[in-house]
């Protein structure tokens, strides 16, 4: 099995994610939807690190890719721009990385609640 950084568990010859049975034995019922570790943190399975997740809050709460999430620069400027239902969003142009981030925070908060990460 790859190394995806999710605690794994072998139950009759199967595996599970720990924090898929970790759901699974707090509510007694599987998990319906995706499992998301608030603090991004894919081996802390605590119970009060999971929380249901649609595919689409999971992905807000991951962590940046480079130093600034929701920023790319582009033409000499800094771009804010987000992904929401399908439809990519310029947030606006900034000569500023921290401007263009702080941008992003906003609008990401505005949609995607206690889900967002920047």
């Amino acid at each position: 099995m790859a190394n995806t950084g999710y605690t794994q568990i072998t139950v009759d010859y199967r595996n599970y994610t720990a924090h898929r049975l970790a759901w699974l034995w707090m509510t007694g019922a599987w998990p319906k939807i995706d499992i998301d570790h608030r603090n991004g943190v894919r081996c802390d399975t605590r119970w009060s690190n999971l929380r249901e997740a649609t595919r689409s809050q999971n992905g807000q709460n991951r962590k940046a890719k480079g130093n600034w999430k929701g920023v790319s620069f582009v033409r000499g400027l800094y771009v804010a721009q987000l992904k929401f239902r399908g439809k990519n969003t310029v947030l606006g142009r900034f000569t500023c990385p921290a401007a263009a981030n702080f941008s992003y925070t906003v609008a990401a908060s505005k949609l995607f609640g206690e889900f967002a990460r920047s």
